[in-house]
């Protein structure tokens, strides 16, 4: 049994780890893609932006590059909940099977919603502004949501992946383990009803 402990605790490492690169892979994912949706409202909205012109662009900026700013921060603060990971030596005792199951290139949901959740500030910033409009974006009790799939792809998805990989073996180890106790607690039981 110690063996199957052991071997726990490597694959926990391991995957701790691979959270670890994920978490600085997204960081710079999501900066890009900041970036990227920014520009693009700007250059989706020519008329908008010359009516502002540099003085009324000047506070968007400002905001904006404070967002761009808090961006790091803001991943290791949502991106660190153990939730979204689903590992840990606490899935040995429980009834909770842990789960971070990937079909193809979705990411697990609460991953997805985590990483969706660091884009609403800019969903927030481009409706104030009317840089872009609510087919995009929606306000659900206060907070905007993007409404479509995470744009997870490249290095992210990658490692995701392979996390996802190193979780299904995991999972596998866990199953194991919690199907021995439940062998030894039967025949501790059987142990009993012969020794009466």
């Amino acid at each position: 049994m110690s063996d199957v402990n052991s071997d726990i605790k490597l694959l926990i490492d391991k995957l701790e780890l691979q959270r670890g690169e994920i978490i600085e892979s997204l960081k710079v994912s999501i900066k890009a893609q900041t970036e990227s949706w920014m520009r693009g409202a700007i250059s989706r909205n020519p008329e908008k932006v010359s009516s502002l012109g540099v003085e009324g662009l000047k506070p968007i900026k400002e905001k904006f590059n404070d967002l761009l700013a808090s961006l790091d921060s803001e991943c290791e603060t949502i991106l660190q909940d153990d939730s979204i990971w689903c590992y840990g030596d606490e899935f040995l005792d429980g009834d909770d099977s842990p789960s971070f199951f990937m079909s193809g290139n979705r990411v697990p949901d609460p991953l997805s919603n985590a990483v969706k959740k660091l884009f609403h500030p800019l969903g927030s910033l481009l409706l104030e502004y009317d840089l872009d409009d609510t087919d995009t974006w929606s306000r659900e009790g206060g907070i905007v949501k993007y409404r479509y799939a995470t744009p997870i792809d490249g290095e992210p998805l990658a490692l995701i992946k392979g996390f996802s990989k190193t979780h299904g073996v995991y999972e596998k180890k866990v199953r194991e383990i919690k199907e021995a106790n439940k062998a030894l607690v039967k025949k501790g039981a059987l142990n009993l009803w012969d020794e009466a």
